[in-house]
């Protein structure tokens, strides 16, 4: 029922204000009444056929489309995304009010996978093969599926819960003091912080981990991974530190304030600290967050050779960032809040990207033959779902160009200027129709106080024609994406 409501509000609200308004449109070809209302053309992907998806701004936006593994449609409701997002496809539903609620039904052959969440209170659901769980916290319950543990039962937390996995059973009680696990090749407990020890065997019965401290963090050793690429750390705090793997080794003297890395695949030793945050070696120099700067230059089979030059002020305020291979060219750079440039370049195809946005005043993006630019751009990241829902309400001018067409529109459509199809078909608009011309292969109009008159190009005059609704530019193609 509840789903059903939302679609119905969605559905009618939006076909609604799609009949009244289906005249007015973008330099995409979208129709609506832009920036409160638009409808577009969402493209193919793998789980979905193209569809359609339409915008009431800054309320929200419902798409609906149809699945490609199934006869369901896949629909979709986002409120002041990421917030507010329900989402029904043909085995899967998930609705969700972060970071209160959170409700997700996976259809699944031995059951389907069911969960619940009012946050951080109510737990409950169905997990298939495990059975239903329930949870209120921090009072008692028990959880299936969730927190990466097969199954968790807790009584007044933290005072007592136990944890179960595949391999592991851990019981603990007046967390974090005492513990005690045991399963398939695991045994060890913990009075934590007088003294621990926990050990992991194979199926073979060979050591694979060794861990134990005493007088936790004074004395502390962890043997890991012993049946492939062992590796030891060994601590006692905080005088000195030792950890060493096939890869690396760092020593650690006084933490935080003196610490060694070695890898041992470059012959690379750097020296850094923690309370004083600082890093230098023979390529490295870093006196964060004041200046640093980094050179690199290495070879492998697999990117050839491989180049890197990045420095920072004031980090985070400036950081420049170059990286360059055999098979792709990048270049990465920002002054915050104000200025971000990127630029990449693949070499194999000679396809390149380049982004500058002058926060908030405009944003410009290249993409091979693709050219965006937005003034007013408040979002200062490219996530373009957020950037259709947000951004459209505050960009006063706007200009896209592609391969087929290219045009502008200013002040959400008041003016607007299309061209395709080499120049022969274009559309020059004030506020939707109140003066207009347009013109396609064959014919031209003219639209004054909305009222068209239209001729053929060639050779005839113009004919009054009796009023009729706006429509889309002959021969274009709708874009959903900008």
């Amino acid at each position: 029922m509840f789903r059903v409501t939302i679609v119905i509000f969605g559905g009618v609200l939006s076909v609604g204000l799609a009949a009244q308004l289906s005249g007015c449109r973008s330099i995409e070809n979208t129709s609506g009444f832009p920036p409160f209302y638009e409808s577009y053309d969402t493209p193919s992907t793998a789980r979905q056929a193209a569809g359609t998806e339409y915008y009431v701004r800054p309320f929200y936006s419902w798409g609906r489309a149809a699945s490609v593994v199934g006869s369901q449609p896949i629909e979709r409701l986002n409120s002041f995304p990421p917030f507010i997002q329900f989402l029904w496809e043909r085995n899967r539903h998930r609705h969700r009010i972060a970071p209160l609620f959170l409700h997700r039904t996976q259809r699944q052959a031995e059951g389907n996978d069911i969960d619940w969440m009012i946050f951080p209170l109510w737990f409950w659901g169905n997990e298939p093969g495990r059975g239903s769980y329930f949870a209120f916290f921090p009072l008692g319950g028990r959880l299936k599926g969730l927190f990466a543990q097969d199954d968790v039962t807790f009584v007044l937390f933290p005072l007592s819960w136990y944890a179960a996995n595949q391999r592991k059973n851990s019981l603990h009680l007046m967390w974090p003091i005492y513990n005690t696990v045991w399963g398939s090749g695991w045994s060890g407990w913990r009075v934590w912080p007088l003294y621990g020890r926990y050990d992991e065997v194979t199926k073979e019965g060979e050591p694979r981990e060794q861990r134990n401290f005493f007088m936790w963090p004074l004395y502390v050793r962890r043997h890991e991974m012993l049946n492939s690429r062992p590796s030891e750390l060994f601590f006692t705090f905080p005088f000195y530190g030792y950890k060493s793997s096939s890869r690396v080794e760092t020593r650690t003297y006084l933490w935080p304030i003196f610490h060694t890395h070695y890898d041992k695949r470059t012959k690379e030793k750097s020296h850094m600290g923690f309370l004083f945050p600082y890093r230098f070696n023979e390529s490295q120099t870093d006196a964060w967050p004041f200046f640093g700067v980094k050179r690199l230059e290495r070879r492998n089979a697999i990117t050839g050779a491989r180049r890197r030059y990045r420095h920072f002020v004031l980090w985070p305020l400036e950081r420049y960032d170059w990286a360059s291979d055999q098979h792709r060219e990048m270049t990465r750079f920002w002054v915050l809040p104000l200025i971000w440039h990127f630029y990449y370049i693949d070499s194999s195809t000679m396809r390149s990207e380049k982004i500058w946005h002058i926060w908030p005043f405009y944003r410009y993006e290249r993409r091979g033959q693709e050219v965006i630019f937005d003034t007013i751009e408040p979002l200062w990241f490219s996530k373009e779902p957020y950037r259709r829902y947000y951004s459209r309400l505050f960009n006063l001018f706007r200009y896209r160009s592609q391969a087929a067409w290219w045009g502008w529109d200013f002040l959400y459509g008041t003016l607007l200027y299309r061209r395709q199809n080499q120049g022969e078909e274009m559309v020059f608009s004030v506020l939707g129709g109140f003066l207009e011309f347009e013109r396609d292969t064959q014919e031209s109009m003219l639209r004054f106080l909305y009222l068209p008159l239209r001729w053929e190009r060639r050779g005839t005059a113009p004919e009054s024609r009796p009023p009729t609704v706006p429509s889309k530019t002959k021969g274009t193609t709708a874009r959903s994406e900008q």
